[in-house]
């Protein structure tokens, strides 16, 4: 037997929730404003798509500052509606229905708060803006972050307090206890001091270097301010490598070039030595043959050194 096969069950269709009014028109005070049409629970989605894409004006005279010192801070409930009000309804004991804005992570500066209603009631925990009357542009995403602000007052800020003193302990007298007195100079009593009343006390100093010092000091001041005598070769450069590799190789090759120098001056001197030698040598053959062309008596040198006889 063949099993029937059913139908799958179809999934069940996500109710898409209708428009509703556009947060952007209850906060900015009016406007009219498309419907908005949320795709989930999310900030951003309670806005048109203007002004999810181009912001929102809001009256700066709607728009405080929560103040970092106060006691007490508002915050926004987790309920259905755009304004934090108290139950039934009706404004909270400490502040009027509002909105907490720019508080998440991420956001530049303070926290603000956006009022329902304009007032110019002082609220607890809450400061004014310090700006010229005008309209503070804000953007959407995961809350309202301010983009554009009126030009500010800075006159109208209120001066920062000061940080408490710390308590000083107070002496017998109920003074504060006063700095300790300066150590006085290092003097030296003289020998004299101990048996002459009143002590008498020299320096210990050398006034002699203390005045070459003085001397020395004026000296290079003036040399400091003195112009030079001439003025600074500011076209000098560095040797270049090729030059101080022919530097090296003069300071390396200085002694073997010396000891060349030496050897040619001394072969110079044993040449002309020989030279001489040969002049006198070559004089006295010329003065034997003159001598026996004329017949005359050989000279000296030839008598003690007799020519050898050609017939032996």
């Amino acid at each position: 037997s063949t099993l029937s096969s059913a139908p799958a069950p179809a999934p069940p269709s996500r109710k898409r929730k209708p428009p509703e009014t556009c947060w952007g028109q209850e906060l900015a005070g009016g406007g009219t404003h498309a419907k908005a049409e949320p795709l989930s629970a999310a900030f951003r989605q309670r806005f048109c798509a203007a002004c999810q894409s181009d912001g929102l004006l809001i009256p700066a005279s709607r728009v405080r500052v929560v103040d970092p010192l106060g006691s007490a801070a508002p915050f926004n409930q987790h309920g259905g509606g755009v304004w934090n009000t108290a139950e039934g309804g009706a404004p909270s004991p400490l502040w009027p229905a509002h909105r907490v804005v720019n508080q998440t992570t991420g956001c530049d500066g303070p926290k603000l708060v956006l009022l329902r209603d304009p007032t110019t009631a002082t609220i607890p925990g809450l400061l004014a803006v310090p700006c010229a009357p005008g309209m503070i542009a804000f953007r959407v995403g995961r809350t309202l972050q301010p983009t554009a602000l009126p030009p500010l007052l800075l006159e109208s800020l209120p001066p920062l307090p000061l940080p408490p003193l710390p308590p000083q302990p107070l002496e017998s007298s109920g003074l504060p206890p006063q700095p300790p007195p300066l150590a006085p100079p290092s003097f030296q009593a003289s020998s004299s001091a101990a048996s002459s009343p009143p002590a008498s006390w020299e320096l210990d100093f050398d006034f002699g270097t203390g005045v070459d010092l003085s001397r020395r000091a004026e000296e290079l001041f003036d040399e400091l301010l003195s112009p030079p005598a001439s003025p600074p070769d500011c076209t000098a450069r560095p040797p270049a490598k090729s030059e101080q590799r022919q530097a090296a190789t003069r300071t390396a090759s200085a002694p073997l070039a010396a000891a060349v120098s030496g050897t040619v001056a001394r072969a110079s001197a044993t040449l002309g030595a020989l030279a001489r030698a040969m002049r006198e040598l070559c004089a006295d053959d010329m003065q034997v043959a003159a001598s026996r062309s004329a017949g005359d008596e050989m000279p000296a040198f030839a008598k003690r050194y007799p020519a050898p006889d050609p017939a032996a």
